[in-house]
């Protein structure tokens, strides 16, 4: 967090960071910093004010995969500390190792709420059903 070494954040900035393991640059400029950095300090500027709710939008695009299991440990850490982690991701496999609940939206729009399995048979059934009226 460049420029912020006079606030005091009584030790949640340093735990933000070992939580992103970011501590190592945390103090270099952003113009400096990897894709993959650039996401972690992100991530951990996202947290540090201990929010209720967290907002990610493909949360690890940009990261390798070693850091990317450290930033999904993270989620999962924050999801269990009672937060609310909402999270938009192309990468189904991704969202069916961390979510518990579901939505998918279409154009702005809610279309279908439960687990991935019961989501995935809706649109077995829609694409069967568009099929067999042709």
């Amino acid at each position: 967090m460049y420029g912020w070494e006079g606030i005091a954040w009584s030790g949640g900035w340093n735990r933000c960071c070992r939580c992103f393991d970011v501590t190592s640059y945390a103090d270099r400029p952003n113009d400096r910093l990897s894709t993959g950095m650039k996401q972690r300090v992100g991530l951990a500027r996202a947290v540090v004010h201990d929010p209720q709710v967290l907002i990610l939008d493909e949360r690890t695009t940009g990261l390798d995969p070693l850091v990317s299991r450290t930033v999904e440990q993270a989620v999962k850490d924050l999801a269990r500390a009672g937060k609310c982690v909402v999270f938009s991701t192309h990468m189904l496999w991704q969202a069916e190792k961390s979510a518990t609940g579901w939505r998918h939206w279409r154009a702005g729009r809610c279309c279908g709420t439960g687990t991935s399995e019961k989501l995935k048979q809706r649109a077995e059934q829609r694409i069967c059903a568009r099929r067999s009226s042709r």
